[in-house]
């Protein structure tokens, strides 16, 4: 009987083959893992859109604008994003939201956005690596700082890639997504 094993040409070519199949996969795999992070953002845009809209509608004297801890809104004399979370303390008087100015946080959770509690909505809240802004379309004057004056007429809310997305197609600091004042979801990375 023969034992022959083995050559080392046949190991190399069924490690070859290995290495292209496992290569092949980890590129399938990070694509996958790019859009789903994607995704995870574009729901939470929505979520977030969604929470400024019902603000907005139940207070229509006090809307919700800029980005989240942008003092550039609250200057303007409209409210800061961090008020749709909940348990959101306001810093100046230490009062949770709903017992300050009679303004009750919407349904937004900070845990969910990956900030450890809700004061600290005041530093750059992102999510998968963009920046969320919310307009005030019939706002003239000056955009928050934070929009890059992105927030034009036509837009409810934009979507910013900032330099933690990790992909190039998604890189670059201008709009990525955006609610249309009909509420209608658009955007420019598919």
């Amino acid at each position: 009987m023969n034992k022959k094993g083995f050559t080392l040409m046949e190991i190399l070519v069924v490690i070859l083959i290995v290495a292209t199949i496992l290569s092949l996969f980890q590129v399938s795999y990070r694509k996958s893992q790019i859009v789903r992070a994607n995704e995870r953002a574009r729901g939470m845009f929505i979520q977030l859109t969604n929470a400024a809209r019902l603000f907005n509608e139940a207070y229509p004297n006090s809307k919700i604008y800029g980005s989240f801890g942008n003092s550039t809104a609250q200057t303007l004399g409209f409210y800061d994003p961090c008020y749709l979370f909940e348990e959101y303390t306001d810093n100046a008087t230490g009062q949770y939201a709903e017992l300050h100015d009679n303004i009750a946080p919407f349904a937004l959770r900070f845990r969910e956005w990956g900030i450890a509690n809700a004061d600290s909505c005041n530093q750059n809240v992102t999510y998968e690596g963009y920046r969320f802004v919310l307009c005030n379309p019939s706002f003239s004057g000056t955009q928050p700082s934070e929009a890059n004056n992105l927030c034009t007429p036509d837009k409810f809310a934009v979507m910013i890639a900032t330099s933690n997305v990790t992909s190039a197609k998604y890189t670059g600091n201008g709009v990525h997504a955006w609610i249309t004042n009909g509420y209608s979801f658009e955007n420019n990375y598919n």
